[in-house]
């Protein structure tokens, strides 16, 4: 996939400008392959890392662009769980032909595909992974959300170091991802996160969420606590990003007029009920859009905590409802 939308952020403007209008800058080949943002399948590599970011697509797409693709992949972070983030099949191939990967995932990953063992994405995932575990103990790395706000895993020989943050997705624990690239001008920070019930940290802390969600660890309802209101920061790193990949899923604008729309569609003095029930459906479809992160949101965010010069670019745009849609 060609990465189209990459924004540039001018301070001084407060303005984000579209790269690809001018060409897309080297920098961002330079450090970030985009294989798949979409609710078909995610999948971005951290080339200077050797870091795949979700392992959402069938083998055959990572395999199309290099037979020996996985070889060079040295670590696979899976988000969370759901189909467009981990193809199981996948990740079962993997594990079997790959000891080499250090896969990361969450307890409440683990705990999820050990109780849906039937589920269509990682039906019989489970065994796989044991197996994995048993047969390269160092490899499986279990990231234990009740850690958060904050955990961190550190190789200092590969120059690694992610901390991650626990954000919800329904009623699924997701987690965000911060890290840093060391280059010859200096380190290059990174934020990665999609699929987030909000951008607002501090929903978080006013709102006890495990009063109204379904999100267990270990037996118990798990706090949520968002992307960080004052992040931790590496050593000798400004505290804002010089890369920022996140959620831009649907325009709040032409959401909002398409969902008013449908509503005045509604209150036809004279409606079939067929005409009813699939203008019904369509307005839960547009509204359930809005367990996703909007482009304005994801603008907001971006312009208060990236560097001048930094570059966002907006990952899973919706089909109907998204305007930055990747190629």
């Amino acid at each position: 996939m060609t990465i189209k939308y990459a924004f540039k952020y001018f301070e001084k403007q407060n303005t984000l400008i579209n790269l690809s209008e001018y060409g897309i800058s080297e920098d961002v080949s330079y450090y970030i392959e985009l294989l798949s943002s979409s609710s078909k399948g995610n999948s971005v590599f951290i080339k200077p890392l050797k870091l795949l970011i979700d392992l959402g697509l069938p083998l055959a797409r990572y395999t199309e662009i290099d037979p020996d693709y996985f070889l060079k992949v040295k670590y696979i972070v899976i988000t969370h769980i759901h189909g467009d983030h981990l193809n199981g099949t996948t990740l079962k191939k993997v594990l079997k032909s790959y000891p080499h990967i250090k896969i990361f995932l969450t307890e409440f990953s683990l705990n999820y595909i050990k109780a849906n063992p039937e589920k269509s994405n990682i039906k019989g995932l489970y065994s796989h992974i044991l197996d994995y575990a048993f047969e390269n103990p160092n490899n499986i790395i279990l990231i234990n959300t009740s850690d958060m706000p904050i955990s961190g895993y550190t190789n200092e020989e590969d120059g690694i170091k992610i901390l991650f943050y626990n954000v919800s997705h329904g009623d699924l624990i997701n987690i965000a991802l911060e890290f840093a690239v060391q280059t010859p001008t200096g380190m290059k920070k990174f934020l990665y996160a999609t699929d987030l019930d909000t951008i607002d940290s501090q929903y978080y802390l006013e709102n006890d969420i495990t009063k109204h969600t379904d999100i267990y660890q270990n037996g118990k309802k798990q706090q949520i606590y968002g992307l960080p209101l004052e992040k931790i920061t590496f050593d000798n790193v400004d505290n804002k990003y010089d890369f920022i990949l996140l959620e831009a899923n649907y325009n709040a604008k032409l959401l909002n007029q398409l969902i008013e729309g449908v509503k005045f569609d509604l209150q036809k003095v004279v409606i079939l009920p067929e005409e009813k029930k699939e203008l019904t459906n369509r307005l839960t479809r547009m509204e359930s859009n809005k367990r996703h992160i909007s482009e304005e949101q994801s603008i907001q965010y971006v312009k208060a905590n990236i560097k001048n010069g930094g570059i966002f670019i907006p990952l899973h745009a919706s089909s109907e409802f998204g305007t930055y849609h990747q190629r």
